[in-house]
């Protein structure tokens, strides 16, 4: 199982009314996703900073919009012990080619 590194330069995450996180929409493959779940997703706003939220991956769903791809948004159970994680950081600079990134 891998862990799922995003880089969240706009923090478009959110707490859903059901307590999980939900991540904003990218572009990940479906069968990844079904891959990880019970893996770890993080967040982190890149230039070598430590996660700022991340945990438990539990479920995805379609994301809405007009997108050209598919997009998902990750939902997650929260985690604190994973805020400050340093294992998955990198530096990456605003506008990166890829900000999904799996380890």
């Amino acid at each position: 199982m891998s862990t799922l590194t995003l880089y969240c330069s706009s923090k478009n995450d959110e707490t859903r009314p059901d307590g999980h996180g939900s991540t904003g929409a990218w572009r990940i493959a479906k069968d990844r996703l079904e891959e990880n779940l019970g893996g770890t997703v993080l967040l982190y706003s890149g230039k070598g900073e430590p996660a700022y939220r991340g945990g438990t991956i539990v479920g995805y769903e379609k994301a809405s919009g007009s997108y050209k791809t598919d997009r998902y948004n990750v939902i997650f159970e929260e985690d604190p012990s994973v805020v400050g994680d340093t294992r998955t950081t990198f530096e990456r600079s605003k506008g990166a080619a890829n900000p999904v990134i799996w380890v």
